[in-house]
């Protein structure tokens, strides 16, 4: 079972030698002195060009109007900075949320695939701040997007512990209930893993499989197995307990649906 780091500076742990300019939004890397992980990157070693660099400034001091001149005299507002970072991912890593809302009324794409394999849904969907998911799939945010590197879509964020009230938003937006990753896992068994029983309640009451099992033959029934020592005052270990009633009651109504076919059936 692969392991998550939790918190919003997972985002940023990638470190390479590319220095990403574009133009028009498109991504050209190439070799430069700066090693160091994107985390620790300023505003000048990320957006060494201008204009990026003025509106990556404008969107640090909320100054909005700049942003919207931008716009209205024709530029493109989802040009990338090194790593292909935008200003909407920006936006979202200084916890600007005027910036963040004003970008996505201005065209900012929030499922641009970023040079570390991520995009500002998928990142959005792990925050314990629902205004950056909401304001996401209110402008464009596709629910379903998948991470090219996990092969996971963002309802896998937002089943972990930090990302888990985003989980209703993604459900009432459209998301794939059942997707299944590179592992084989399911956004379901992801939070199975990490013991977010409220997060399993919710996606099996919405309609996920519970059944499904991951390339490891580790299904649902596993991970409450694995979960017993649970500290069982916690209110997660609560939820387990509701997981588990709700998944015989489930059990249940399949046998009973099964048997009254088959009484049917021989009655004729």
């Amino acid at each position: 079972m692969k392991s998550y780091l939790f918190g919003f500076v997972s985002i940023f742990l990638c470190s390479c030698n590319d220095n990403c300019n574009t133009s028009e939004g498109n991504i050209d890397c190439h070799n430069n002195e700066i090693n160091k992980p994107i985390f620790s990157l300023n505003t000048n070693e990320i957006f060494i060009e201008e204009p990026l660099r003025t509106l990556a400034r404008a969107v640090e001091e909320e100054n909005l109007v700049s942003l919207v001149n931008y716009v209205k005299e024709g530029g493109n507002i989802n040009l990338r900075g090194r790593h292909g970072l935008t200003l909407l991912y920006w936006s979202l890593k200084n916890k600007k949320k005027k910036s963040f809302q004003k970008l996505l009324e201005l065209g900012a794409d929030p499922n641009l695939i970023l040079g570390m394999d991520n995009s500002v849904i998928y990142w959005s969907a792990g925050l314990n701040d629902p205004f950056y998911l909401d304001m996401v799939l209110k402008y464009r945010g596709d629910p379903n997007l998948i991470d090219p590197r996990q092969l996971e879509t963002p309802l896998f964020r937002a089943a972990t512990p930090d990302g888990k009230g985003n989980i209703n938003s993604l459900i009432s937006s459209g998301a794939k209930l059942n997707f299944r990753n590179k592992f084989g896992e399911t956004a379901l068994l992801t939070a199975a893993s990490l013991n977010q029983y409220d997060v399993v309640y919710t996606l099996i009451t919405a309609g996920a499989d519970y059944a499904i099992h991951d390339r490891w033959n580790n299904g649902l029934d596993y991970f409450l197995k694995t979960s017993e020592s649970m500290d069982k005052s916690s209110e997660l270990y609560k939820w387990r307990n509701k997981v588990i009633k709700l998944i015989e009651s489930k059990r249940q109504k399949k046998q009973d649906l099964f048997h009254e076919k088959n009484q049917q059936i021989d009655s004729k």
